[in-house]
């Protein structure tokens, strides 16, 4: 759904495939246009600027305001149409006049959270959040994306941020992963509903992932319940040798407190295990002391799902890929038409 600026009425054009971390200050322009995200996650929403330029192509570098989460007590797509526009509302109401002036195009975007319900349904909630934007000038692409395409993306951002032609991502998500590999403009990728929060939801209730002290009986449970029969696997066994070479970057909100737990931009197969172990070891009220509570009764969960997932991906080694999609969205020509 494309909503244009100046019209009175929708003008549609539905498809129906339907804070960040930084290594070294970057300097940021102040004066090029931005291109606004929303991130409609299974879990919750996210609003995000990114300042974009044109030489040979769309890049997409920081913005002063960068990714903000929306207070929201859940995703856009299972909250309804009238509770996704308030969220939608909140988001705007978080901009300063400076960057609304420079917003060019916007996009929002639902993932898995939308994917899982009915297409009457996100309609729904597509169209009532497109009034928002309508009422406020922005000229907005109103979307679900595919896992696939969620995954291409992803490896975009990477590009994008990292200024790399060649690598692979493996990102999680709420409800799903996405792995994908390419080199220039050929992009291949999979997305499988084996999220980390969907994924948590197929282990018992007694589940060794929620104890202390069971690091392989937690591996063990992911394995059987989560990944040996996932399509990932196939599409990691299927890579070439040349994909299997390229450097494999981690995205995603679990991911990137790995890393800062670490202390690392890289870390290794065995050094991934042994932070797990030792946050396995921990009881919650010692984990507590440096993480939100709510956080410490899931880290060993976390850290076990994301071994067992960096195992099916057959690489030894994952570097920090610092975000998620939504910066290969603010250059794809689809959504923006000044990146076509």
């Amino acid at each position: 759904m494309r909503i244009c600026r100046g019209l009175t009425t929708f003008a549609l054009c539905l498809f129906l495939i339907l804070p960040l971390l930084t290594c070294a200050a970057r300097k940021i322009d102040n004066t090029l246009p931005l291109h606004m995200i929303f991130d409609a996650g299974s879990s919750g929403t996210r609003v995000c600027l990114f300042t974009v330029s044109r030489t040979d192509r769309c890049r997409a570098s920081d913005s002063e305001f960068g990714c903000k989460d929306i207070k929201a007590d859940n995703g856009l797509a299972d909250l309804g149409p009238a509770g996704a526009e308030q969220v939608v509302r909140r988001g705007l109401a978080m901009l300063d006049e400076s960057s609304r002036k420079r917003i060019t195009g916007a996009a929002l975007l639902g993932t898995g959270g939308f994917r899982r319900v009915s297409v009457p349904a996100q309609q729904a909630v597509l169209q009532q959040t497109g009034t928002v934007f309508l009422a406020q000038s922005y000229p907005a692409v109103m979307r679900v994306i595919t896992g696939d395409e969620e995954g291409r993306l992803a490896w975009l951002s990477v590009r994008e941020r990292l200024s790399s032609n060649a690598h692979t991502i493996v990102e999680i998500g709420g409800a799903t992963v996405q792995i994908a590999t390419g080199k220039d403009k050929q992009i291949r990728s999979i997305s499988t509903p084996d999220g980390m929060n969907d994924a948590a939801k197929k282990l018992k209730a007694d589940s060794a992932c929620f104890k202390p002290g069971n690091l392989e009986g937690c591996r063990k449970e992911i394995v059987q319940a989560v990944f040996a029969g996932s399509a990932l696997r196939a599409f990691a066994a299927g890579m070439t040798a040349e994909e299997k070479s390229r450097p494999l970057y981690g995205l995603g909100a679990p991911w990137n407190a790995i890393f800062k737990t670490a202390g690392k931009t890289e870390i290794s197969t065995d050094v991934l295990l042994a932070q797990a172990q030792s946050t396995c070891n921990k009881s919650v009220a010692e984990l507590s002391r440096d993480m939100p509570e709510a956080h410490a009764k899931r880290a060993c969960y976390l850290h076990a799902y994301a071994a067992e997932l960096l195992a099916v991906t057959g690489q030894s080694k994952i570097s920090q890929g610092y975000e998620s999609w939504p910066r290969g969205a603010a250059v794809a020509g689809e959504y923006f038409d000044d990146c076509k």
